[in-house]
């Protein structure tokens, strides 16, 4: 709490600056900018549920425009659908009268403009009662309520999205689509200021949110509500939690041979694990740059068909990929280079874990060829490495190529091979860890 001495004190010191000056606050024109961005979200989620509701698509190219035609304002196929006017008062105040009136003139200067058409609407959000006219209409949402505070739009947004949920197989936490919602609107606004501000020559604030790159478009509200996170948030956030999980898969691993180990024989001295080798395979992953993520984890599950997707996710960091490498990484005799791999007589060799059916070793190779021929177009991050270095149960394979259409048999699409096949491209090997350590694979 600020100390009326204090005041007084700076009072004194700066002369006309004044008690009542210091003494100010912006939370009311701070709060009514929130009213109004949360105003905003609220009514283009009622477009997106009545899309939602009756499968259709009449929405869907709308674009939403920030304090720049009005309030906010709805737009399709470069017509205005909507002007909103957003008014926060403690009690009815005659500015709402003049701001009703303000609205109305809106939409007779951007019907001039062609912007506004008569089937143009007129909505004014407020917490207070007051006489709108003829031509103005209360927002009335989807309970009926129509006039809600800041605080009541917040917690109506929350209802309108467990509602849209509700009916709908949608995964996204409803508290998480909240956030993002508004976390939308608000780097939205930032960017428009930043652009105005930014902009040579200089651009009126106007301007700058008038723009059509400075709306926000239907798809990006509805993707808050619909998309899963590694959706939503992309590719580079979602390698970066793989790396996170990984490295806590393999750290979880190590902690359970430790206690298995130590319960069998009071020291680690006969355990599985190679700890040194671990230890330097968590610093190569926490050391590699964001671009290297994806192309290291897709080539050290190279027979694993990998999207940004939950699926994905769990194969990624399934506590039986990290004790698969782990294993591989401990029983090879040769210390890790850079990024994960080898290099012996000029070749290099990258580790690659699979989960084998386990139907025996026949089947299991066939199972293991099929899925490294099926995913040979996504697999470019193999393009420096000769070889493949996996688990004991398969024979040395020194031409995927070459093996795979003998091997495969009516599995084997000659067409699809030649589509971005990265085994075409470049002679790539399979070597099984034990003929690795003994060097006899030339």
């Amino acid at each position: 709490m600020t100390n009326t001495n204090n005041l007084e004190e700076m009072n004194h010191s700066q002369g006309s600056l004044g008690i009542k000056k210091l003494e100010h606050s912006a939370i009311p024109s701070w709060s009514g900018y929130i009213y109004q961005g949360l105003c905003a979200v609220y009514y283009l989620l009622h477009l997106v549920k009545d899309d939602i509701m009756n499968n259709k698509e009449d929405y869907a190219d709308c674009r939403l425009f920030l304090d720049a035609y009005e309030d906010f304002s709805v737009h399709l196929d470069g017509k205005i659908l909507s002007l909103h006017q957003c008014k926060l008062y403690s009690q009815t105040s005659p500015a709402l009268a003049k701001a009703v009136g303000a609205l109305e003139e809106k939409k007779k200067h951007f019907k001039e403009k062609g912007l506004c058409t008569d089937d143009t609407i007129l909505y004014f959000h407020t917490n207070t009662n007051i006489n709108l006219g003829d031509n103005v209409r209360h927002f009335e949402d989807y309970k009926g309520q129509k006039k809600l505070d800041a605080e009541g739009v917040f917690v109506s947004i929350s209802d309108l999205i467990s509602f849209i949920h509700k009916d709908n197989v949608f995964t996204v936490n409803p508290r998480i689509v909240l956030k993002r919602l508004i976390s939308l609107v608000d780097i939205q606004v930032v960017k428009i200021h930043g652009k105005s501000i930014k902009s040579s020559p200089k651009l009126t604030a106007y301007e700058a949110a008038s723009m059509p790159e400075s709306s926000l478009s239907y798809q990006e509200i509805k993707d808050c509500l619909t998309q899963d996170e590694f959706s939503y948030f992309g590719p580079s956030w979602f390698w970066r939690k793989v790396r996170v999980a990984f490295i806590l898969a393999i750290e979880k691993e190590i902690e359970q041979l430790k206690e298995i180990e130590e319960s069998k024989e009071g020291i680690m001295e006969n355990a599985s694990l190679d700890l040194s080798k671990i230890s330097r395979a968590i610093e190569e992953i926490v050391s590699l740059e964001e671009e290297e993520l994806e192309p290291f984890f897709r080539r050290i599950v190279a027979p694993l068909t990998v999207t940004c997707e939950e699926s994905s996710y769990s194969d990624l960091t399934a506590s039986a990929t990290a004790n698969n490498l782990t294993a591989l990484i401990s029983r090879v005799n040769s210390s890790l280079g850079s990024k994960l791999s080898w290099k012996k007589k000029e070749q290099f060799l990258t580790p690659m874990v699979w989960n084998p059916p386990n139907y025996g070793a026949d089947i299991d190779l066939i199972y293991l060829l099929r899925r490294l021929h099926k995913n040979a177009p996504n697999l470019d991050c193999l393009r420096e490495f000769d070889w493949l270095v996996t688990r004991d149960n398969i024979p040395v394979i020194k031409n995927l190529d070459e093996e795979m259409p003998k091997r495969l048999f009516k599995d084997y699409d000659s067409d699809n091979s030649k589509k971005n096949n990265i085994f075409k491209n470049k002679k790539i090997g399979l070597l099984p860890c034990d003929t690795f350590n003994s060097g006899k694979y030339d």
